[in-house]
């Protein structure tokens, strides 16, 4: 029984539970008020380490992948932003060429094959685009919006699945806690 609940324990915050340096401890993890902690005893979980709430969110955070690709949405928003903003520069361009000849023909006495260089530079600025440039800017504003909110509810969705997880580990703890009591009083009654 008590490797099955620690399998599910493990099961269920696998994607959290990254080696830690806090050492682990012998005893399971006591609930806060239960009998022989103090009330300001933090909750926790022992896993492969001693795990506190903080600890969980922290890490469930830093590996979930819907956390990382919202703040990869909002970092691509903020660019297009940048985008729909240098769509009102000119734009410039620069050119330039050089041609050397090997002709044996010498150009007016000197002892010198032709040469020619030129370089140009051009710039063009759109003057009137039907009002494209103004929506591109409303439309990467509203994407910078819709990015950061999801963003705020991917994390909120993460830390809610990690708190689930953390509490229920704890109440299946302590449902073990509950049934070794059980068992032992029952093996008494038959003595």
């Amino acid at each position: 029984m008590k490797r099955s609940i620690r399998s599910v324990a493990t099961l269920l915050l696998a994607s959290i539970a990254v080696p830690s340096s806090v050492p682990a401890q012998d005893t399971p993890p006591r609930a806060a008020g239960s009998p022989g902690s103090g009330a300001d005893t933090l909750q926790a979980v022992r896993l492969d380490s001693l795990l506190d709430l903080d600890t969980v969110i922290r890490r469930a955070l830093a590996v979930s992948p819907a956390v990382t690709a919202a703040q990869e949405g909002v970092r691509i928003a903020h660019s297009e932003r940048r985008v729909a903003f240098g769509e009102y520069l000119p734009s410039v361009a620069a050119t330039s060429a050089a041609l050397s000849s090997d002709v044996g023909s010498v150009s007016f006495g000197s002892g010198l094959p032709p040469t020619a260089y030129s370089a140009g530079v051009a710039a063009s600025a759109d003057l009137f685009t039907g009002g494209r440039r103004s929506a591109d800017r409303t439309h990467a504003a509203a994407d910078i919006n819709a990015a950061q909110a999801t963003n705020v509810s991917q994390g909120y969705a993460v830390i809610y699945a990690a708190k689930a997880a953390f509490y229920e580990t704890l109440r299946a703890t302590d449902l073990l806690d509950v049934a070794h009591a059980t068992v032992a009083q029952a093996e008494q009654g038959l003595r």
